[in-house]
């Protein structure tokens, strides 16, 4: 399982939050480590594009 860590975009959440983005067949694996580290999840997005691409893609110049 790889996951990527980054700053949750704007669009996504309006706040200051990281996000973790993982591939959808991780996704099970990933909750489980996630609630056994008892963190909390605040929102789930299924992204049809690479959310660390589009993020970054938008921010660096």
């Amino acid at each position: 399982m790889q996951a990527k860590v980054f700053p949750t975009p704007p669009r996504l959440f309006a706040g200051c939050s990281l996000s973790i983005a993982v591939a959808s067949r991780d996704l099970d694996a990933s909750s489980e480590v996630l609630l056994q580290a008892k963190i909390e999840v605040l929102l789930t997005s299924y992204c049809d594009e690479n959310p660390v691409w589009s993020f970054y893609d938008k921010t660096w110049n």
